[in-house]
């Protein structure tokens, strides 16, 4: 159990949401004490975690480049309580243009160069 390595890719603008599901080698879900995230460069990826541990929202900084994020926690996998490991390598890359976002505005009435109007 544990020491599972898992990848994701975000741009330099992005979030993404990492969660732990600790189960046992039955595969039943086990309650988890003294669960803690960590990054291994701030700089590429801020971690805000949830109260109860079992998510985290990985925030990338803008800057590109590689972080391992993990999670351990204290689980009883049925051998007596264990630290348990996850890690996750997150990839920033640099955004493109993605989208281009038109709105329209308030309808108006048409003018000429003098500032008459040009609707006739």
């Amino acid at each position: 159990m544990g020491n599972q390595r898992i990848e994701a890719t975000i741009n330099d603008h992005q979030v993404i949401e990492l969660s732990i599901t600790p189960k046992d080698r039955d595969g039943d879900v086990v309650d988890v004490e003294n669960v803690t995230w960590a990054s291994s460069d701030e700089g590429v990826a801020r971690l805000e975690p949830s109260a109860d541990g079992l998510k985290c929202v990985a925030v990338s900084t803008g800057q590109v480049g590689t972080a391992t994020v993990s999670c351990t926690a204290d689980a009883d996998l049925g051998d007596g309580i264990e630290p348990i490991t996850q890690e996750c390598e997150l990839t920033v890359v640099q955004s493109n243009a993605q989208s281009l976002n038109m709105s329209a505005g308030v309808p108006a009435e048409r003018v000429d160069e003098e500032g008459e109007s040009a609707t006739a």
